[in-house]
């Protein structure tokens, strides 16, 4: 699995931090920083573990979106686990 594990920073143009906020983290190919160690310009981290289905759907996508925002976009451990 080694050479499929990325570390990726997403780092928003001027004018975007509305839009896009400061994080980073391990990623695997095809996922959004959140499911693997993460952190963000507030310095909180993150780790889960992560379990992957045998079978997705396209209404599963909203989770990945979500763990997202509780990573990149909370400035505290309240705001995280809202």
């Amino acid at each position: 699995a080694g050479p499929y594990l990325y570390w990726l920073a997403i780092s928003p143009t001027p004018g975007a931090e509305e839009i896009v906020k400061r994080c980073a983290g391990l990623t695997y190919p095809g996922t959004l920083v959140g499911w693997a160690p993460s952190w963000n310009a507030h310095g909180m981290f993150f780790t889960q573990n992560t379990l992957m289905p045998m079978m997705t759907r396209p209404s599963g996508l909203g989770a990945v979106f979500t763990q997202k925002r509780a990573v990149c976009e909370t400035a505290g451990i309240d705001e995280a686990i809202a």
